[in-house]
């Protein structure tokens, strides 16, 4: 899975790294506009947090968009606490042993 998408997707499920949630999804917006199926699919998600089908259709959203390849994006990642992200990755079935400032998981 993406790090964008187990970010997003920890994020709704725990609580956790709001301010980053926040501002991952404005970025969101401003690249791909208002209405896109990435923010729709979050929207979504935040609903049916546990869907597995939209969690899918989130990452596959977020791949056809290059969301995952964006430089912004990547730096509010890395502003996550790497073991925040671990643990709560670990919820949905993601074990991360490294999170860097890229956006990369060593899994």
């Amino acid at each position: 899975m993406e790090p964008i998408t187990t970010a997003i997707i920890t994020a709704i499920t725990s609580g956790l790294s709001q301010s980053i949630f926040k501002d991952i999804k404005k970025v969101i917006a401003k690249k791909l506009g208002g209405k896109n199926k990435v923010s729709e699919t979050i929207e979504k998600l935040e609903k049916k947090p546990n869907s597995l089908e939209l969690q899918k259709k989130l990452e596959q959203n977020i791949i056809s968009e290059k969301i995952n390849e964006d430089k912004e994006i990547k730096n509010l990642l890395a502003q996550m606490p790497a073991s925040e992200f671990n643990i709560n990755a670990e919820k949905i079935g993601v074990i991360a042993n490294t999170f860097n400032n890229k956006g990369v998981i060593n899994l």
